[in-house]
């Protein structure tokens, strides 16, 4: 369903069949599991499928990307070249267009390309693989 692979289809289905569904994602590593461990609990709970309490938060920031094809980020800060990927930034880092996201290096260190941000917002993911592709994202920010 849908116009792309974005493998979002189950999603899409379920809201052309007007089905609740959330589709959530997170950084791994770095305390990302806690995380995801922690909000996807507290959603449970939310929603009255287990029972308890959740305490009052903060949200840290909020983030929102809307409109067609909104969902679709694999297209952000993409590397023109292939090489190894050291990055300047870390999610929940502010940054403004221009601003170096990170860097592709030869297997030697010399410098083949600097990744800047597209758009002024929040970093919410850096890859953490040391080697990208030609056309990988090199973050997405929001």
């Amino acid at each position: 369903m849908g116009d792309d692979a974005s493998g979002r289809t189950a999603l899409y289905a379920a809201y052309l069949a007007q089905i609740p569904a959330i589709y959530w994602e997170t950084s791994w590593s770095l305390g990302g599991e806690e995380e995801y461990q922690r909000g996807l609990n507290r959603l449970i709970i939310h929603l009255g499928m287990l029972a308890g309490e959740n305490e009052p938060m903060e949200p840290r920031a909020v983030v929102e990307s809307v409109g067609h094809g909104a969902g679709d980020m694999a297209t952000h800060n993409q590397t023109p070249v292939a090489g190894l990927w050291r990055p300047a930034v870390q999610v929940w880092d502010r940054v403004r267009t221009g601003d170096t996201l990170g860097e592709i290096r030869d297997l030697y260190g010399s410098q083949l390309e600097t990744i800047r941000a597209q758009r002024d917002g929040v970093v919410i993911t850096v890859p953490r693989i040391q080697f990208v592709e030609q056309g990988c994202q090199c973050g997405i920010v929001l």
